[in-house]
């Protein structure tokens, strides 16, 4: 019976600590601080900074990821994946800088739940090049002016033809050069 009376204590001292966990988990979450909802708007900013990252996905022509941080190039608008041209330009930023170190250079704004940002593969923008290919067009609410001439050189894909940007990019004689509010 000695046994017994030991294994009543332990069990006792394991229903209390059960007890304090269960008691503490909701107290420990509650207190951890969450991250602010995206909300969909502009209206979020960032600090502008240079970062150093590796491209963990593409999420368009026009989108990048590294882990968490959702990065939108800067002064671009590529057509929708699923397209052909849209396809094409995420099958092109997959083989130029997925698992590849990039330095992106972020302005500090937001557009949706992305910051924008201006990214170099080996010193190359990575917005002038899709331009060039013929698999995005400026966009000048988005800085895009710095693009216009990469435009007129640009491979023929017929992208000028398919795919009309958005209107939030505005008019390409438009001298607006700020972030929409979505």
């Amino acid at each position: 019976m000695g046994g017994n009376g030991s294994n009543r204590v332990i069990c006792n001292r394991f229903r209390r600590s059960s007890i304090l966990l269960v008691l503490l988990i909701p107290f420990l979450f509650s207190v951890a601080p969450t991250p602010a909802p995206a909300t969909g708007s502009s209206d979020r900013s960032f600090t502008p900074r240079t970062l150093h990252i590796r491209v963990t996905q593409v999420r368009a022509g026009d989108e990048i990821q590294s882990g968490g941080l959702k990065i939108r190039l800067m002064g671009i608008v590529a057509p929708p994946f699923g397209t052909p041209i849209g396809s094409d330009a995420v099958l092109f930023l997959n083989t130029l800088i997925l698992n590849r170190d990039v330095v992106c250079r972020l302005s500090g704004r937001a557009f949706r739940d992305q910051e924008l940002g201006t990214c170099r593969i080996g010193g190359r923008d990575i917005s002038e090049l899709l331009v060039r290919e013929g698999l995005a067009l400026p966009c000048r609410r988005l800085g895009g002016r710095l693009y216009d001439t990469d435009v007129k050189r640009a491979k023929d894909t017929g992208i000028a033809d398919s795919f009309t940007p958005p209107l939030y990019c505005g008019k390409p004689s438009s001298s607006e050069d700020e972030i929409p509010r979505i």
